[in-house]
């Protein structure tokens, strides 16, 4: 049997809106990261304006990508996941933590001249702080859906994904602090001795710091991305009620 006409009109509607999220989302992407190459040396205060609203910017684009896709607009609204109540509030916990690591890291990269040495350094272990948390509910969800949720193929794939762009986003926030601020004094001392000198915004120093950037991007659109289908996965299709 063939498909109705109109099944394969909606069918192509449907892939056509989602590969329009996906440039949108994408084009987003690479014109804010081109952007961020013109806050430095700028203004402080607009610095970290565009650094706190482009990843919000970017997140909805996300979630645009997310509400568009065939598996998601496929699945039946009522197929109740018992699972899922409690991680969607971790997941949309991870995703608030992960934009509050952007703000502290934006705060960070534009630091105020009239900052004292004990607001930079309580900076800094709030952010490591709110990074280490933010792992660990990333391990939660990965190890939660894959033993939970192996039948939700959407919902495995972000989270590992999840788990992947916080690793590649550790690595170059480090690599962005050594190239900004120099290596740590520790880190010289117990581990390995780094001959490196910073140079103010050098081409090294802009490309660690704008990868780290993209990668906590990337980490806010992939973790709200979750949250949304976790809280799809325990929403229930609300009964509609006979006529008389």
């Amino acid at each position: 049997m063939t498909r109705p006409r109109h099944h394969k009109s909606e069918n192509t509607s449907r892939r056509w809106h989602h590969a329009t999220a996906w440039a949108l989302a994408c084009a987003v992407l690479v014109l804010m990261l081109w952007g961020q190459r013109w806050t430095v040396g700028s203004d402080p205060w607009s610095a970290r304006i565009y650094g706190w609203a482009a990843p919000i910017i970017f997140a909805l684009c996300a979630a645009l990508v997310t509400c568009t896709s065939p598996r998601w607009r496929d699945r039946v609204a009522n197929k109740r996941h018992p699972a899922a109540g409690r991680l969607r509030w971790l997941s949309s916990a991870a995703t608030l933590g992960i934009y509050v690591e952007i703000v502290l890291g934006v705060q960070l990269g534009h630091v105020p001249a009239d900052w004292s040495p004990g607001a930079f350094q309580l900076t800094v272990w709030l952010h490591l702080a709110v990074g280490g948390i933010v792992a660990i509910a990333a391990v939660w969800l990965v190890v939660s859906s894959v033993r939970r949720f192996g039948e939700e193929p959407a919902v495995v794939g972000r989270a590992g994904l999840l788990m992947v762009l916080l690793v590649i986003q550790v690595v170059l926030c480090a690599a962005a602090w050594v190239t900004s601020y120099g290596r740590p004094a520790w880190f010289t001392d117990y581990v390995w001795e780094i001959a490196y000198t910073v140079v103010a915004e050098g081409r090294l120093q802009a490309l660690a710091t704008t990868g780290a950037v993209a990668a906590g991007w990337l980490n806010l659109g992939v973790s709200l991305s979750l949250a949304m289908w976790f809280w799809r996965l325990v929403r229930e299709k609300t009964p509609v009620p006979s006529g008389r």
